[in-house]
């Protein structure tokens, strides 16, 4: 997981996850079908930490993502 020291920091990471019905939902590929080839996990960090947020991702590079698919959860 991204932002954790190491693999242990994320045994139960939903200790971490502060629990809320106010997501917001991030829609990715509105244009078109296709894989996910990269993801900037250094940069998404940096946006959840200056904005203290936590950022549920719900897919991973090499995932195909469908048109109108959300991607993040914030």
């Amino acid at each position: 997981m991204i932002g954790y020291a190491s693999p242990d920091d994320v045994t139960q990471p939903s200790r971490h996850v502060p629990a809320t019905d106010q997501a917001a939902n991030v829609i990715v590929g509105e244009n078109r079908d296709g894989y996910a080839q990269t993801l900037d996990d250094g940069g998404l960090l940096e946006i959840a930490t200056e904005n203290d947020l936590v950022i549920q991702l719900h897919f991973r590079p090499g995932d195909f993502i469908h048109r109108d698919q959300v991607g993040f959860s914030v």
